[in-house]
């Protein structure tokens, strides 16, 4: 059975559909975006887009587009990996906190420990995931394909013992 889609009070975390490619699309075409995801590349195209589903076969509920109204702003992943992006017109409105807070909940409710990290300097996503509960448990380098080389970056683990109340 199909999970509903996660509404919160200005958001809609829902499956990932064709139509959403060209919004996907453009916004992982921006450096300041992608520079801070490990695995898209940039530039990035729609070519990109269909091999980077390929290598990964995530699907519904573990990848989620974030829509305002009916305009795609950004995506959420919950396993195995959390993580989350916002293109950037739709930065500094609290939409990060806002999908991230609502999609760990529906992780946590399937998995007992939720998984996720960020690439040092990241201080917008160390934000969020420190709010929502997430503690480090290591620190390390993970190649950045954007980049194209290995940055530092920090591991974290979030249970529902240690989450932030919504």
């Amino acid at each position: 059975m199909t999970p509903d889609p996660i509404f919160t009070s200005r958001l809609c975390l829902r499956p990932f559909t064709g139509a959403d490619r060209a919004a996907v699309t453009e916004g992982l075409n921006d450096l300041a975006v992608s520079q801070w995801l490990a695995r898209v590349p940039y530039p990035f195209s729609q070519a990109d887009l269909s091999v980077m589903q390929s290598e990964v076969p995530s699907s519904w509920p573990d990848l989620m587009v974030i829509a305002k109204d009916t305009t795609v702003i950004g995506a959420v992943t919950t396993h195995p990996h959390f993580g989350f992006w916002i293109a950037r017109p739709h930065w500094g409105n609290g939409y990060g906190r806002e999908a991230a807070r609502a999609a760990l909940k529906f992780a946590l409710a399937r998995n007992s420990t939720v998984h996720s990290g960020y690439f040092a300097g990241n201080s917008a996503s160390a934000r969020i995931l420190h709010g929502l509960g997430f503690t480090i448990t290591s620190r390390g380098r993970t190649h950045c394909r954007a980049l194209g080389r290995e940055l530092p970056d920090v591991t974290l683990i979030c249970t529902a013992q240690g989450r932030v109340a919504a």
